[in-house]
């Protein structure tokens, strides 16, 4: 499954979340985007751990990810500078 497809099914298991300027559909779309933020804040959470645990890892196949869950964070670390 590409990431695309899982991107699909979280979006329609927990709502849209871009505002309409409508308040009764805002009001719905505000709790999906507090939902969806969780969501977000637990994988990086998770991707923050493995890259922690197992970056200086003896084994092979866990320091790989880990380098590659401490690299996902400094991409998008440098992405949000970037944006801002």
């Amino acid at each position: 499954m590409t990431a695309e497809a899982i991107f699909e099914v979280i979006m329609k298991l927990n709502g849209r979340i871009n505002p309409v300027s409508d308040p009764a559909i805002d009001q719905v779309r505000q709790v999906n985007m507090e939902r969806f933020i969780s969501l977000l804040t637990l994988m990086f959470e998770e991707i923050d751990f493995i890259a922690r645990t197992h970056k200086d890892s003896p084994f092979h196949s866990a320091k790989t990810i880990g380098k590659i869950s401490e690299q996902a964070l400094t991409n998008l670390r440098n992405s949000i500078r970037d944006e801002n």
